[in-house]
């Protein structure tokens, strides 16, 4: 049984409650960085795909990405606390791979924070390897 599709509107509420509970998508550590529009955009703008894993109609993962035509850009995973460690973020990361060979999308890409150890861990098991070009700025306006 498939528990990964694509993101409708009617999951919105249930993905921004998952983004904004979790320090580790913030740039400085803090918690509700994330605004309801910021995820409608995730699930309603064509460039981006949104895939969430769901059990017993209740979603536990979602994966928000970029697809372009050579290659993917990962902007976040998020698997409920409640569910970390059970393989969820492995799936959906699988699913998107699958997705990308079928397309022939060379690349996939991602950028995670510096204490972000479940991700980098999550990355390496994957065998994703670890760039050297990028460093993240931020200003609040």
């Amino acid at each position: 049984m498939n528990n990964i599709r694509l993101a409708t509107k009617k999951d919105i509420k249930k993905i921004f409650e998952l983004l904004n509970h979790d320090r580790n998508l913030s740039v400085d550590g803090k918690t509700g960085e994330y605004e309801k529009e910021d995820v409608e955009e995730f699930v309603g703008v064509k460039i981006n795909k949104t895939f969430v894993y769901e059990e017993h109609n209740k979603i536990l993962g979602v994966l928000i990405t970029q697809f372009w035509k050579t290659y993917i850009y990962l902007h976040l995973i998020i698997v409920d606390k409640n569910y970390q460690g059970k393989g969820i973020g492995e799936k959906l990361i699988s699913y998107m791979e699958n997705i990308a060979k079928k397309r022939r999308i060379k690349a996939i890409e991602s950028i995670t924070g510096k204490k972000n150890k479940k991700m980098k861990s999550l990355l390496k098991k994957m065998n994703y390897k670890r760039g050297k070009a990028f460093i993240p700025f931020r200003k609040e306006l």
